[in-house]
């Protein structure tokens, strides 16, 4: 028999179903009660219902006479609690018992007969699904409801569990006993005058009914809930509070209509206070409502948190010894630190170094992998230039949990340097000179794909800011792994890839060349305007700004006799304004061209001996300077139309 029954389908919902599950296993109700305290049995009776076998129990049930009633429902009642592992449940479903019990509920003048089959009923429902619908078919939903008006309190105790386990069992169940009144008896229940032993089962009856994973509670039967919830949570009893936090915190997942009824119900002061109440599960509950209320899109509830001084009760969580509480303080932290004015607020407060502190030698994998998680989401918010002593804080820890060895680890590590190098300012040398450079280019080769791709991105934005930084990711052996990846299947590795490879060169390639366009000898200049045209071919925006100053050098060869060096250099022309145009910059490189004398040296080419330099110049002047030709030039267009080396995606 399970005596806290709760079939639960884990679900991915920051772990809170994982939790109340959790929470529920840890939690066991004591059956054991004494069923001689409303109406004791005489001794042979005792002796009677010992030596009852299952046959004598079925017939003592169906006899009719009140006195083996009571003796085989007692007899029931122990068989079913003395073998927990193989209850004889079914044989007593099948020997039609339960209808019997469920008559036997209604029999107000013998209160110990009403205890015996409400406690035979929650022992059966405590069993399979079947076994319980069994129970709710034979319609003992209203007969155990009416219980909870007994004068006995002990009754109504047992028939709350009874009703607990059957709203568990399935959401249907679970509606029903609602639809029949079972929230208003509850709260009705809740008295100044009621004993704390008694409150702990209502308040664990109210936290069955949360069990349904994919059919929570209507917002109606949460309306009904709240007012006992908000006088549940004033209690001192720890098993109380608990329960009733992790009610609250059920009731306000994956629903914006639900949460903002706790949070009218005026609950969330007294949520904030349980952060740091002494007790585990209390800590617990109060922690995962407060995570699920905490919304940014909400501003009013945000609000109502910070309002309750939550922030310095969630950093003192984050020292808890409790794994799970440490964990979701942090990711209730990060949740906080969306919104620039509570962000100010958490770095004043030392969350920064509150959490660095966290990663010392012994700390577990769990807990180290959410401190990095949090991490990284904490690093995409440090845009702001005053932020930069936070960024130089979070900079040692990142460059350490680099050299980890957990997958998680380090892809957290990597998209926090991310996202400190997304943005080019004085960020990215501040990575650089963390010396992380050398460990991101060796994960390059990393074997998850989690792992290489902020990796990469973060080389990514390194290399676009300096001509230093270039140096250092060749120097640290980029170029053999960039290869590697530039053949892998993942179409954004490849891409990402070839964008570093282009980056290196453009600074390592295209600037020589452009130099060698200038001073080289003649056939150096011209395998150098071929090269640049190759380069060009690719359509790099980077490579593209030396392009723009190799313009000049490019137009001075112009001048030159060598048709084959004219001829080179008309191709890398055409193909410089082409790009340059495709990027809305050809005004740029045009006008740029004519004041270096370029487009006076094209000008002068359409009327040379050479049938290719003069087809080739007069396409370059159609397309790209129409408003310099005559209205001769214009009627004497090149018979063969503009010329293309290859197209440029």
């Amino acid at each position: 028999m399970s005596e806290s029954k709760c079939r639960i389908v884990e679900v991915n919902d920051d772990g809170l179903q994982r939790a109340i599950q959790n929470y529920l296993l840890r939690k066991r109700h004591n059956l054991g009660i004494d069923c001689e305290l409303l109406n004791p049995l005489e001794e042979h009776n005792h002796m009677a219902a010992d030596n009852m076998t299952i046959e004598d129990i079925v017939n003592g049930i169906h006899s009719r006479d009140e006195n083996k009633e009571v003796t085989a429902t007692h007899a029931a009642c122990k068989i079913l609690t003395r073998n927990e592992l193989y209850p004889p449940i079914d044989i007593l479903i099948n020997a039609d018992v339960v209808p019997k019990l469920v008559e036997f509920l209604s029999r107000v003048n013998n209160p110990g007969l009403q205890l015996n089959s409400t406690l035979a009923l929650t022992n059966i429902v405590s069993g399979t699904s079947d076994q319980t619908k069994a129970v709710v078919s034979a319609g003992a939903v209203p007969g155990l409801l009416s219980l909870l008006d007994s004068p006995h309190p002990v009754v109504a105790e047992i028939a709350i569990r009874a009703l607990g386990n059957i709203a568990i069992d399935r959401p249907e169940h679970r509606d029903n006993v609602i639809e029949h009144g079972f929230i208003g008896k509850l709260s009705a229940l809740i008295k100044p005058e009621t004993s704390a032993k008694f409150l702990r089962n209502v308040t664990w009856a109210l936290l069955s009914l949360c069990c349904a994973v994919d059919n929570p509670l209507t917002v109606p039967a949460v309306r009904q809930l709240l007012p006992a919830l908000a006088h549940l949570i004033k209690n001192n009893d720890e098993e109380i509070l608990a329960d009733a936090c992790w009610v609250l915190a059920d009731i306000s997942k994956n629903s914006d209509e639900r949460t903002q009824e706790v949070v009218d119900a005026g609950v969330v002061p007294r949520l904030v206070t349980l952060l740091n109440h002494n007790e585990e599960a209390v800590t617990e509950g109060a922690l995962f409502a407060i995570s699920t209320i905490y919304n940014e899109e909400y501003p009013d509830w945000n609000t109502a948190v910070i309002n309750a001084v939550a922030i310095p009760r969630l950093m003192l969580l984050l020292d808890s010894p409790h794994e799970v509480v440490a964990v979701k303080a942090a990711s209730t932290v990060v949740n906080i630190a969306y919104e620039p004015k509570f962000r100010d607020q958490l770095i004043e407060q030392g969350f920064v170094k509150k959490l660095l502190d966290l990663i010392k030698p012994n700390i577990s994998v769990t807990l180290l992998r959410m401190v990095t998680s949090t991490l990284g989401s904490f690093s995409s918010f440090l845009v702001s230039p005053a932020l930069m002593p936070t960024v130089r804080q979070l900079l040692p820890a990142l460059a350490h949990l680099i050299n980890n060895n957990d997958e998680e680890i380090l892809s957290g590590a990597c998209w926090a340097l991310f996202w400190l190098t997304d943005d080019p300012n004085k960020r990215i040398q501040e990575v650089v000179d963390a010396g992380v450079i050398p460990r991101l280019v060796s994960l390059l080769e990393h074997n998850e794909w989690d792992v290489i791709k902020p990796a990469l991105l973060t080389i990514r934005s390194i290399v676009t800011e300096s001509d230093t930084n270039v140096d250092s990711v060749l120097a640290a052996g980029a170029w053999p792994l960039l290869a590697k990846l530039l053949v892998r299947p993942e179409i954004h590795i490849v891409q990402w890839a070839a964008e570093i490879a282009s980056t290196i060169a453009v600074n390592h390639v295209t600037r020589p060349l452009v130099d060698v366009t200038r001073k080289g000898n003649l056939k150096c200049q011209k395998e150098a305007a071929w090269d640049i045209t190759n380069i060009t071919l690719g359509g790099n925006a980077d490579a593209l700004s030396y392009q723009f100053s190799a313009i000049a050098s490019l137009c001075t060869l112009l001048k030159g006799k060598k048709t084959y060096i004219i001829l080179e250099v008309l191709d890398c022309l055409a193909l410089i304004f082409e790009v340059a145009e495709k990027i809305d910059e050809l005004e740029k490189f045009s006008l740029h061209a004519k004041k270096c004398g370029g487009l006076d040296c094209i000008m002068a080419l359409k009327s040379n001996e050479n049938t290719e330099i003069r087809r080739k110049s007069l396409a370059i002047l159609e397309r790209y300077f129409s408003t310099h030709l005559s209205f001769e030039d214009k009627s004497a267009r090149s018979t063969s139309g503009f010329w293309m080396i290859a197209p440029c995606n």
